[in-house]
């Protein structure tokens, strides 16, 4: 529909721009000002950037300690997980009768395992 006004409407003749007529005061006056806006941006870009920095040093550090405790809590279910075994070992060789330590001793060592995991 608007390639059809475009049809109907004359083209718009927009005028020939002028040159600006500036004295050396106002000339000088628009750069003073220019060159404080430009100060400023850089200032608030600088405390962004301050900001980011901070943010990303936080998350390194958070993200170091997850990794050291993911690899702490790994070695801890590979120990629980040798222990369940030895468990798991004397509880077949009591169902086969062959009976190597008390039940008592047996008893805490299930009871050691459950209450760690």
């Amino acid at each position: 529909m608007s390639w059809l006004w475009s049809w109907w409407t004359p083209p718009v003749l927009h005028p020939e721009p002028t040159p600006a007529q500036l004295t050396d005061q106002r000339l000088n006056a628009l750069h003073s000002e220019w060159m404080r806006v430009q100060e400023r941006n850089r200032a608030d870009q600088d405390a962004v950037l301050a900001k980011l920095v901070d943010e990303n040093e936080s998350l390194r550090h958070k993200l170091e300690t997850t990794e050291r405790n993911l690899k702490d809590v790994r070695a801890g279910r590979k120990e629980d997980e040798a222990e369940l075994r030895v468990v798991t070992a004397e509880l077949q060789s009591l169902k086969a009768g062959k009976i190597s330590e008390s039940p008592s001793s047996i008893s805490k060592k299930i009871s050691y395992v459950w209450t760690r995991g």
